[in-house]
């Protein structure tokens, strides 16, 4: 399933089905993309947007809009996103090939967006990364692909976020320069959450995130 928009899209709202007769009439009024998240029933997306004339965030179902430019991100799926903090002595003209080619060692063929900034004393390597098989396998396998050196893996079902670093493993995670790592999925592609069994890695405790909520019954 595919992201029906991107952030940051302009949009139309074109119809609203099922509000209160007492809400205001916003067909017509034109807004961006500021957040997309699954609905209340997670079968479906809620698309946020900033409606510039009322200057006011509402949330609308898909079908309820209508992009008003082109979307480079809204035909692909979530991507993966990484940031890795390199190591001082990285040489920054190779860093990014080097990464993404042991990346695609473990997932195989990407297509991947990146920057490369430093950060105070920090090179920090920003990734977005569409993998060429299901993006929860991918994600998986680079878990995976390390047994130690996870800090926290936090995976709702719907979020995931993974932290990991170099002072805590015996062995090196996507390429040796890599000092520490972030992989995030937000959103997923699709608003139904996933089956990730990850139950058998490291878990966050108490201390380090807020108890996600179970999925809803039926």
């Amino acid at each position: 399933m595919t992201l029906p928009f991107s952030l940051e899209q302009k949009v139309e709202v074109v119809q609203m089905t099922g509000w209160p007769e007492d809400t205001p009439n916003m067909v017509g009024e034109l807004g961006r993309v500021v957040a997309i998240s699954p609905n209340a029933d997670k079968d479906d997306w809620e698309i946020s947007v900033f409606l510039v004339r009322s200057a006011e965030v509402w949330g609308f179902d898909p079908t309820e809009l209508r992009a008003c430019e082109p979307s480079d991100d809204g035909a692909k799926l979530a991507p993966l996103l990484i940031e890795l903090t390199l190591r001082a002595a990285t040489e920054r003209s190779t860093a990014l090939a080097d990464v993404t080619e042991s990346i695609e060692r473990v997932i195989g063929p990407v297509v991947a967006e990146s920057t490369l900034e430093e950060v105070g004393s920090d090179i920090l390597l920003k990734l977005r990364l569409w993998p060429s098989v299901d993006v929860s396998d991918a994600v998986e396998k680079l878990i995976r692909s390390v047994r130690d050196g996870w800090l926290t893996i936090f995976d709702d079902g719907w979020a995931l976020e993974a932290h990991w670093d170099s002072a805590a493993a015996s062995a090196a995670f996507i390429a040796a320069v890599v000092e520490r790592a972030v992989l995030m999925l937000r959103p997923w592609a699709s608003p139904v959450r996933r089956n990730l069994d990850l139950g058998d890695m490291h878990e966050p405790d108490s201390s380090d995130r807020a108890p996600a909520e179970p999925p809803s019954e039926g």
